[in-house]
């Protein structure tokens, strides 16, 4: 997915703050030190409906490595993303957070 649509996408939001990356850890990995998930809090972009949303994006999927290199370094705060279904939402008593593996920066989302 070369240049993905913004009209096409399922949710469209605009990274406000990273929490937490996530690398590797294994010594017998070959991508020692590779992101695996980037936590984010993030508002959604032309809705009112949840406009804050904690989504983690998780590298690990069936995109190829080159594309998620690319968004590894691009996923930051102020980043446009556009996200597919599906994704699961997790619930705990006070925090809610999306699990994300389809998506995409936005290009030219600086």
């Amino acid at each position: 997915m070369a240049h993905p649509s913004r009209a096409q996408a399922d949710l469209h939001l605009r990274v406000r703050r990273v929490i937490k990356v996530s690398r590797t850890t294994s010594i017998h990995s070959r991508t020692l030190g590779s992101i695996r998930s980037i936590l984010c809090e993030c508002e959604q972009i032309g809705s009112n409906a949840n406009p804050e949303q904690r989504v983690l994006f998780s590298f690990e999927g069936s995109v190829t490595f080159s594309r998620l290199w690319k968004d590894r370094e691009a996923l930051r705060e102020g980043a446009e993303v556009l996200l597919w279904k599906p994704w699961e939402n997790v619930k705990t008593s006070t925090i809610s957070t999306m699990l994300c593996h389809r998506f995409a920066v936005a290009p030219n989302s600086d």
